[in-house]
């Protein structure tokens, strides 16, 4: 079953994830929390918690976009499609995923 997962960040405090099921548009997972100043960190432990808490969540079967001021530089460590605030993630995998908090 192929996912799509979110991370974005909206100013400079916090990150949030979502993850939904592509066949059916169900949100799986989500969280929005701060970061501290350590913006990297919480990314990592939000993917962590993916592969934990998101049941038969594989990541060879899923797609990551990312937004926000950091996405740009964690995108090419993590694999992720950067994904400019304004476009959000309509366009990338062709429906909205972004967090309600970030509407």
């Amino acid at each position: 079953m192929e996912k799509h997962f979110l991370i974005g960040g909206r100013g400079f405090d916090h990150v949030k994830a979502t993850v939904i099921d592509a066949a059916t548009d169900e949100i799986l997972w989500r969280d929005y929390q701060r970061h501290d100043t350590k913006q990297p960190e919480k990314v990592l432990e939000f993917c962590k918690r993916f592969d934990t808490e998101v049941e038969g969540f594989s990541v060879k079967n899923s797609r990551m976009f990312i937004t926000g001021s950091g996405g740009n530089g964690l995108g090419k460590y993590l694999g992720g499609k950067f994904v400019s605030g304004s476009q959000r993630c309509i366009t990338s995998c062709g429906k909205d995923v972004t967090p309600s908090a970030a509407r």
